[in-house]
């Protein structure tokens, strides 16, 4: 069997992923690594492929914020699904924020996510393909808050993108 074969199959056995985690800050929804790795793991061990992963690039840094310094950091990661003999890979971009020691797990954490959710189309019923009237309810709004908006995705004001820095564009697919 080829390793496409398998990625159609671990797709096939793999149902909606529900959205547990919720930012309490902004409001919002979103699918946590281990509601992923639930829904998608036995999947991709019936059907033999293995996934791995390595660091490209890493560029860190920090800035100040009223609350005290920030650090960030954006890692360029090459993802690789594989059966030991056939393999895709691609290669995408995290980021991540933090004020302590967790800017470059939040980042690898998001590159793995998309990853994961790409190659295997995982579903979260967010963008009106629910059926599900329990998911098709609408949010309430928060209320507003004070909080200062950062147009970066967590980066400085004055952070600038260099030449060689794709941005925050994902790579294709190689198929």
């Amino acid at each position: 069997m080829e390793i496409y074969e398998r990625i159609l199959n671990v797709m096939n056995e793999t149902k909606k992923v529900i959205q547990t985690g919720h930012n309490k800050f902004q409001g919002y929804k979103y699918l946590k690594y281990e509601d992923i790795l639930t829904a998608i793991r036995s999947a991709m061990i019936k059907n033999g492929v293995l996934y791995y992963n390595s660091v490209l690039e890493e560029h860190l840094g920090s800035f100040d914020t009223k609350k005290g310094k920030m650090n960030w950091t954006r890692i360029k990661v090459k993802h690789t699904f594989t059966d030991g003999k056939d393999k895709i890979e691609f290669d995408n971009w995290g980021y991540g924020s933090d004020n302590g020691d967790k800017a470059v797990y939040c980042a690898m954490t998001g590159a793995k996510k998309y990853a994961y959710t790409t190659m295997l189309m995982l579903a979260d019923g967010i963008e009106g393909e629910s059926t599900d009237p329990e998911n098709d309810k609408p949010e309430p709004t928060p209320p507003p808050t004070k909080a200062p908006v950062n147009n970066q995705g967590g980066f400085p004001a004055d952070w600038k993108k260099d030449d060689n820095d794709p941005g925050p564009i994902a790579e294709d697919i190689p198929f």
